[in-house]
């Protein structure tokens, strides 16, 4: 009877071994299938930002082309020069787009999560209003908008840039 009971205890420990290894190729194969899933959520990271940057790129080309297409309509909207209905209406168009534009690269950079993007989205008033005041009197009517879309965080850079404006035109 003793050499069952060995025999028995050497079947266990071969049971414990193989199971002990099984286990051990488990851990292995999870270890892999975690670094191939974070490989592809790089990949695809990677791809949303390259998507993101050609929306970008695509709206902000289209704005250019508007701007050059009206460029005498731009720039007396922008020095503050009455315009007509029809030069009011190219005016609005071209700051809607860029109302619509800006809102869409701010959103990409929320959903990025991208710190250093949406910084610099929060600060493209700055470079852009000095430089373009005339999208200023269009603001009224996109304010309302950008907040129910979500843009809420761009009404404050745009309302002190236009400030800014305001007292500079004061003081002339």
């Amino acid at each position: 009877m003793k050499p069952k009971k060995k025999n028995s205890q050497q079947d266990n420990n071969k049971w414990r071994i193989v199971s002990n290894i099984a286990v051990i190729i488990s851990l292995i194969f999870v270890i892999f299938e975690l670094r191939q899933n974070h490989q592809a959520l790089e990949e695809a990271n990677l791809i949303a930002r390259m998507e993101s940057a050609n929306d970008a790129y695509t709206g902000s080309t289209m704005m250019r082309q508007m701007i050059i297409d009206n460029a005498s309509v731009w720039n007396k909207a922008n020095k503050g020069i009455p315009l007509n209905e029809e030069e009011t209406l190219i005016r609005k168009m071209i700051s809607h787009t860029y109302y619509f534009n800006h809102g869409q690269m701010y959103e990409q950079a929320v959903r990025l999560k991208d710190e250093k993007l949406i910084k610099a989205r929060l600060s493209i008033p700055e470079r852009f209003v000095p430089t373009y005041p005339g999208i200023k009197a269009d603001w009224p009517s996109v304010k309302d908008e950008y907040i129910a879309k979500g843009y809420g965080a761009l009404v404050a850079p745009y309302e002190r840039e236009f400030s800014k404006l305001d007292k500079a035109l004061n003081k002339k």
